[in-house]
């Protein structure tokens, strides 16, 4: 039988919901004003995405 964080892992692999992803760009978004306040120029910000960006989500197939 699974643990709970092997379930949830699988959860999170393949039921990833549009309110999940909203609040994940979101965050990407924020990430992206704060390289801006720092100084980063729009073409960097889009050519060098950041290093410390470790989380990938699947985007659910009906989307």
């Amino acid at each position: 039988m699974p643990l709970g964080h092997e379930i949830a892992g699988v959860v999170a692999d393949e039921l990833i919901t549009p309110p999940i992803l909203e609040k994940f760009s979101f965050g990407k978004l924020l990430n992206e004003l704060k390289r801006l306040e720092r100084g980063d120029s729009i073409e960097r910000l889009y050519t060098d995405p950041p290093k410390s960006e470790e989380v990938k989500f699947k985007r659910p197939a009906e989307i």
